[in-house]
């Protein structure tokens, strides 16, 4: 979703004209942008990092929970940003950011959000 998100928030910035330029020539553009790439980068590599977990056959209760953790933070920040560049549109039925925001919001309920997972990687640490 993270990903999706971003892609659709850079074509738009370079599509989107204000002042006779690309919003995606804009300083404040590009820094969301590149705080939205850290975002669906690190989710990827954490990700990545729980499955080979997994993969090995090791224990990976804590992995898989940091990993739930960042990603969940990272998708409703990287939402939130995509719907800064996109302006309005991105909130209308018609336009698919916003399915991203509403799946995001599901998951969080289906699967926990951040806070509950860093329960577990408390207790997993013996905090």
């Amino acid at each position: 979703m993270a990903h999706r998100a971003f892609e659709m928030s850079v074509q738009y910035a370079k599509e989107r004209v204000q002042f006779g330029r690309p919003i995606g020539s804009f300083q404040a553009i590009k820094h969301k942008c590149a705080d939205m790439v850290v975002q669906v980068d690190g989710s990827r590599y954490i990700t990545y990092r729980a499955a080979w977990h997994l993969a090995q056959g090791e224990p990976a209760e804590m992995e898989v929970a940091m990993a739930k953790t960042w990603v969940s933070d990272a998708c409703r920040r990287v939402v939130k940003e995509a719907h800064q560049i996109h302006g309005g549109i991105g909130y209308t039925a018609d336009y698919d950011l916003q399915l991203y925001f509403r799946r995001a919001k599901a998951a969080e309920v289906a699967f926990g959000d951040a806070h509950v997972h860093r329960e577990r990687v408390a207790v997993a640490l013996d905090l």
